[in-house]
């Protein structure tokens, strides 16, 4: 998952974090003046999924949703889907 912000005429990798799946998150939390985001991390060694929580840090996000900082969220979560489980594939940019 790649991260960015508008930047003059364009845009500026903010994040990019690996190994992620649908569905992703933009909490209702704020960490360092950024949303807190959720996405779903499951495989490589990882056999029951979970959805973990990813704090902005005052540059970036955390580089693997698996290892801290990142860490397992219990319970529901309160935010907006971004990126639904049924998203379809489809460049932003043609």
């Amino acid at each position: 998952m790649l991260i960015m912000a508008p930047e003059t005429n364009s845009y500026k990798l903010i994040s990019k974090i690996p190994a992620v799946r649908p569905p992703i998150q933009m909490l209702a939390t704020i960490t360092k003046g950024w949303h807190d985001i959720s996405a779903f991390v499951v495989g490589g060694g990882i056999l029951s999924g979970y959805d973990a929580k990813i704090s902005f840090d005052g540059s970036s996000y955390s580089d693997h949703a698996s290892i801290p900082p990142a860490h397992q969220m219990h319970g529901t979560s309160k935010g907006k889907v971004v990126i639904p489980v049924n998203a379809k594939k489809e460049p932003l940019f043609k």
